[in-house]
């Protein structure tokens, strides 16, 4: 029985040993090893992709600043085609009004001369804007930004609107004037 118990005794403390003892595969060293190596290569992949999308993000900036920067030119032309096609209108309804009054054959030349000469005026008055609105345009006169081109373009285009009201007006009252004197004329010729 003795014998039992000292196989149980050694049998038992070999168990204990056996699970204390350190274990050595070299495979799981190389495999770590493989893991490692294919981990700094993903992060080296990773910084890789991460300086491509910084790019294109600076890429989309400056995309953005030109879009921003067409998006003021086409701003910037649209309101010269407003300016252009209200000087233009403004040109025609003056030259309409003047053949009117002309046909109606109720002003005298002397009249008709102040009426011509007060079109005149109105028109000439837009003269020297329309030279700084392309002076600035072509030259970049006073080095505006073009924020400041767009404001003064408006503004421009605003003195073209108020250019073409005050020749309806003026048209209007020599109409009526005009429309008098015929009604005057019709008058003295029935009595």
């Amino acid at each position: 029985m003795r014998k039992i118990l000292v196989m149980l005794f050694f049998s038992a403390f070999s168990k204990m040993l056996m699970a204390q003892a350190v274990v050595s595969d070299p495979g799981s060293y190389g495999y770590l090893a493989q893991q490692v190596q294919s981990g700094i290569e993903n992060l080296e992949t990773l910084k890789e992709t991460k300086e491509t999308i910084s790019e294109t993000a600076n890429t989309l900036d400056d995309m953005r600043s030109a879009i921003t920067k067409v998006n003021d030119v086409v701003k910037q032309i649209a309101y010269i085609d407003r300016v252009i096609e209200n000087q233009t209108l403004a040109l025609m309804a003056a030259n309409d009004a003047y053949k009117y009054l002309e046909e109606t054959r109720v002003f005298t030349s002397r009249e008709l001369k102040i009426i011509l000469t007060n079109f005149t005026r109105l028109i000439a008055s837009t003269e020297v804007t329309l030279g700084l609105a392309k002076g600035i345009i072509e030259d970049g006169i006073f080095k505006m930004s073009d924020r400041e081109r767009i404001e003064f373009l408006q503004e421009l285009n605003r003195d073209m609107s108020e250019l073409q009201m005050d020749i309806y007006l003026l048209e209007s009252t020599y109409r009526k004037t005009a429309q008098l004197r015929v009604l005057k004329q019709t008058f003295q010729q029935q009595k």
